[in-house]
């Protein structure tokens, strides 16, 4: 009796020392920070997706599935537009590996950062830019306020041009130049395109073009031309916006 009851307590204090034992349900990887995105308990890990998110928070979340290596800070500009958004400052514009990439916990990860302001930079030098807005769809004056709010109100390059084009409804803003969100200098030029007032005064007539000479050099028919006749019609200024 005696003898069992020893080979059990030796059973029972080995029961450790089998290679490869596991404790049922626990999943251990770099330290036991593994979590949502480890891949059992085999080192792997499975990149989230950080994209938008403040440092911060996007350290947190891959620390949270489960990275163990380095994070570290890409030094290259983000730009205003990535991905069809504005990045604010602070925020991840890019990351390496891409989301979804299987590797192991102790890789490194790469992010980078927003450290620019997106909307308006270069302040106070001739190259100082600004965000064109998106004002498609908009009224005169609701396209005025808001160019206004971003900024561009004491922006003397601003014209507005009447059109007459397929799609472009009256009095609505169908077209701009530069296109929305694309970064242009208070000292470029900026084009907002509207449909025509139908209710307005018709545009000028062009004036007639002079009749050709004949092979004597002589007009076929019609007066003598006015001095400088052959002259073109300048092309039309757009009015200003504001």
């Amino acid at each position: 009796m005696k003898q069992m009851t020893l080979l059990g307590i030796v059973t029972v204090l080995c029961a450790g020392c089998l290679p490869g034992a596991l404790i049922s349900g626990q999943t251990t990887i770099g330290g036991g920070s593994g979590g949502q995105g480890t891949n059992g308990s085999n080192g792997m890990i499975t990149v989230p997706n950080v994209f938008g998110m403040s440092k911060e928070r996007a350290v947190a979340e891959l620390r949270r599935a489960g990275v163990q290596g380095n994070i570290a800070e890409d030094s290259n500009a983000c730009g205003s537009i990535v991905g069809g958004r504005v990045i604010e400052v602070g925020h991840v514009c890019h990351q390496q590996p891409a989301p979804g990439r299987l590797q192991g916990a102790r890789l490194p990860i790469s992010l980078r950062v927003q450290n620019e302001n997106p909307w308006h930079g270069n302040l106070g030098k001739p190259t100082e830019w600004r965000l064109m807005p998106n004002l498609i769809g908009l009224g005169v004056e609701q396209a005025r306020a808001k160019m206004k709010r971003v900024g561009f109100h004491r922006d003397k390059r601003i014209y507005i041009e009447w059109v007459d084009k397929a799609g472009c409804k009256p009095l609505t803003v169908c077209e701009t130049y530069p296109s929305a969100m694309t970064r242009i200098g208070l000292e470029s030029d900026k084009i907002i395109s509207v449909g025509r007032d139908p209710n307005a005064p018709p545009p000028p007539t062009p004036p007639t073009p002079p009749t050709p000479l004949d092979p004597g050099g002589t007009r076929s028919n019609g007066p003598a031309d006015p001095p400088h006749a052959d002259t073109p019609a300048p092309e039309p200024t757009p009015e200003p916006f504001f």
